[in-house]
């Protein structure tokens, strides 16, 4: 026994299971499962990594260590690939390989909000600070999709038609670091 005790302290623990990651916002939300022999003991630290896997739990830039099995990365690099290692650890035992997972962070636009007369309409937004450009879509009811000039935050149409419904997207729009345009989600 005290021989398969000492053998065991030598394995490093199991990986953690199930690693979700979710953009939000412009933070990245994390979540995983414990993996097999993890208990209340178990320690989970989480680090990112720029275009590669975190190799070891010192390697890239610390997110998170604790219990829980989620956290948030409130700090998270735009437009640009990163990856996430979960690693799980208990005093004495080495640390866990890595759950492993990519995520691109693409901050859509935020507070989207209209002011709407009866032949005019003004679009606001906050846009996240590496945003490149915004980008608005307009469709009338009906009509063919078509660019909207922007000025800063906000864009503003004249010469509506009154009770005619109008359609408008709104995209975000970064640069990745070879210079392709990368675009959020439209809201």
């Amino acid at each position: 026994a005290a021989d398969a005790e000492e053998a065991l302290t030598a394995l490093p623990l199991a990986p953690p299971t199930g690693l979700r990651a979710v953009c939000d916002g412009s933070m990245v939300k994390l979540s995983w499962q414990a993996g097999a022999g993890h208990d209340d003991d178990t320690n989970y630290l989480v680090t990112r990594t720029e275009q590669r896997p975190p190799m070891a739990p010192n390697d890239g830039t610390l997110v998170h260590q604790g219990s829980a099995g989620s956290c948030d990365d409130l700090h998270a690099p735009v437009a640009r690939t990163v990856q996430y290692g979960v690693f799980a650890a208990t005093g004495g035992r080495p640390s866990s390989r890595p759950a492993v997972i990519p995520v691109t962070l693409l901050p859509p636009v935020g507070r989207l909000e209209a002011e709407a007369g009866p032949s005019e309409l003004v679009l606001h937004w906050s846009a996240h600070p590496d945003v490149h450009a915004v980008r608005v879509t307009r469709t009338p009811d009906g009509g063919q999709p078509s660019q909207v000039p922007v000025t800063g935050n906000s864009c503003q149409l004249t010469g509506l038609i009154e009770g005619q419904e109008q359609y408008f997207e709104v995209v975000a729009i970064y640069r990745g670091l070879d210079g392709t345009e990368m675009r959020s989600a439209a809201e």
